[in-house]
């Protein structure tokens, strides 16, 4: 497997990304003219607000009392170390790849994707946590500023999931693919541990796991050298033709079969789904109170909050003065009067970019 990988290594280093389109907003940092923009992006997202709130936002399981078990926040960490050890063999933009798998969630709600599916039902059917990845950083991060990100940071976001399976957009840069595959292998392993870990499979798991090895490293593993060998034959990104591409589209169907559709049908969901719905009630019937938040979008405020926070304010019935002091500590308080009412619709997101260097 060694000498595989050292065959594979900078074969797609020609292909690297190398030159931003910038930021939307011009900067008097001093230090961005020789610093690398991803690097300085990275900074900026590992201090956001929204990265650090991610460590509440469940993953899979929600409330697990078992801390084994990986929240939101661990789960984009595993993506950028996956995306990184990706971009290292082929000779990509590590410094881009990192920047769009740390914030590839950030637009995330809570309770998974249950808080997602929630607004698109009830709310706006436009709704997306990958372009809503885009509007908290651009529209409601710090004090409704924005983090100013780079463009590809940004558009990476925006494309970091996909249902057609692994067809990689070849008209965007390279970098934008690897976050995408690193996003499927982590969550898909992870998930298959977890679930594991708190006996939630009703039967055997098949075999096409251990295709890739007995645990989840080893797993990891198999389908980093298959993309690299593959991409290294292909003369681009490509996870299409393997036994290991394969075998993982067949074990991502049986985890919707016997994990996701049945989980969805528990009835732990429906409560967590009555839980965001009566707190979405009671922001839209409560907001007058406080009077830098009149004209926020309540769709947007409960896409930012976490599973805590919708948890214990699904507690209140009737909103008292002490209740109102214990909204007041809550953190989602902080960035609400940012969330305006905002365009979902992802073609409309970079219409207005300049066209100056970052």
């Amino acid at each position: 497997m060694k000498t595989e990988l050292k065959k594979c290594h900078n074969c797609l280093q020609g292909q690297a990304f190398s030159q931003t389109r910038g930021r939307k907003k011009c900067n008097n940092e001093d230090f961005l003219d020789i610093i690398d923009p991803f690097e300085v992006d990275i900074t900026k997202i590992l201090n956001s607000k929204s990265f650090r709130r991610l460590k509440e936002k469940t993953q899979v399981f929600s409330f697990s009392k078992n801390n084994l078990i990986r929240n939101r926040l661990i789960h984009t960490l595993e993506v950028e170390e996956i995306a990184k050890t990706l971009a290292l063999i082929l000779g990509l933009n590590v410094s881009l790849v990192k920047a769009i798998a740390l914030a590839h969630d950030i637009g995330h709600t809570s309770f998974g994707h249950l808080g997602e599916q929630y607004i698109k039902a009830t709310i706006d059917a436009n709704f997306n946590h990958s372009t809503f990845g885009v509007i908290v950083a651009q529209n409601i991060e710090k004090k409704g500023q924005g983090l100013n990100l780079c463009f590809e940071t940004l558009e990476g976001i925006m494309h970091h999931s996909s249902k057609n399976g692994f067809k990689i957009d070849r008209s965007l840069p390279v970098e934008y693919g690897i976050v995408m595959l690193a996003d499927k292998i982590a969550y898909l392993f992870s998930d298959i541990e977890d679930a594991g870990r708190l006996g939630k499979f009703q039967t055997s798991l098949p075999k096409e796991l251990y295709l890739f090895g007995e645990n989840r490293t080893e797993q990891v593993i198999s389908c980093i050298t298959a993309i690299c060998k593959e991409s290294y034959q292909t003369g681009y990104l490509s996870f299409e033709n393997s036994n290991e591409s394969e075998a993982f589209l067949i074990l991502k169907k049986w985890m919707y079969d016997n994990l996701y559709h049945i989980l969805d049908g528990e009835n732990e969901r429906n409560v967590f789904w009555k839980k965001i719905n009566k707190v979405y009630h009671l922001l839209n019937e409560n907001l007058f109170l406080y009077k830098n938040l009149k004209d926020c979008d309540v769709a947007n405020i409960l896409a930012t909050m976490t599973d805590d926070e919708i948890y214990n304010l699904s507690l209140i019935d009737n909103l008292s003065i002490k209740d109102i002091k214990v909204i007041e500590n809550m953190g989602f308080l902080e960035i609400a009067p940012y969330c305006q009412s905002l365009d979902y619709d992802k073609n409309n997101l970079f219409i207005d970019w300049p066209s100056f260097k970052s």
